[in-house]
C-alpha cells in the first residue's frame, strides 16, 4: 500500500476511535453500576418470569409467564415466537444441584419449536409483551419432589451498545410436593 494511503487509513481509524469513545460518554440513564455485567442489568429492557403457583404436586401442570418490557428511551423491535425458541430456560434441582432434563415429550416439543416461525414486534418505551409456557411439567422432568430454581434469558436488540445483548430474568424458586 502506498505510504500516503497508509497514513490516511491510520488517521481515519484514530478519528473513528475518538468519535466512538466520545459518543459512549454521558449516556445518563443508560449507565450501569460499575461491575454489573450488562446481561444482568440492562437499562433498555426488563425481563421477568413468574409461575402461577410457588408449589405444585408431582404431575400437576405449571404455567410459566415471561414478561419483556422496553425500559429504554427508544422504540425497539423484538422477536416473538414460541417461548422455547426465544428463551433459554434452566431449572435446577436444589436438593442435588443438578439441572433438570427435558422429558421425552419436551424434547419433541423443543425440536418442533426450533423450526417454527418468528415475528417481529415493535415495542414503544414502557410497553411490554408476555409469552406463556402452558405446561412446564410436560416439558421438564419435575417428577421428583423437592426445591427447584428457575432462570431464563434471551437475546434482544440493544438500543445503546453492541447490536445484540443477553438479558436475564431474576432467579425464582418453587417446590414440587409429593402426590397425595
Amino acid at each position: 500500500m502506498p505510504l500516503h494511503l497508509h497514513r490516511i487509513s491510520l488517521a481515519a481509524i484514530a478519528i473513528c476511535s475518538i468519535w466512538l469513545a466520545a459518543s459512549s460518554i454521558g449516556r445518563g440513564d443508560n449507565s450501569r453500576p460499575e461491575g454489573t455485567p450488562p446481561e444482568i442489568q440492562n437499562p433498555d429492557y426488563d425481563l421477568t418470569i413468574a409461575l402461577a403457583k410457588s408449589a405444585i404436586t408431582v404431575g400437576e401442570p405449571m404455567l410459566l409467564t415471561f414478561t419483556l418490557r422496553n425500559t429504554g428511551i427508544r422504540e425497539t423491535r423484538v422477536i416473538q415466537s414460541h417461548p422455547l425458541r426465544i428463551y433459554q430456560i434452566e431449572i435446577v434441582n436444589l436438593d442435588n444441584k443438578q439441572p433438570v432434563r427435558l422429558t421425552e415429550r419436551g424434547e419433541q416439543i423443543f425440536k418442533i419449536c426450533q423450526e417454527g416461525s418468528v415475528a417481529v414486534r415493535k415495542l414503544k418505551p414502557g410497553e411490554g409483551v408476555e409469552s406463556k409456557l402452558e405446561n412446564l411439567t410436560e416439558i421438564y422432568d419435575l417428577s421428583h419432589p423437592g426445591e427447584y430454581s428457575l432462570s431464563a434469558h434471551r437475546r434482544v436488540h440493544s438500543q445503546t451498545g453492541p447490536r445484540y445483548t443477553t438479558i436475564r430474568a431474576p432467579l425464582i424458586k418453587f417446590a414440587v410436593e409429593p402426590s397425595p
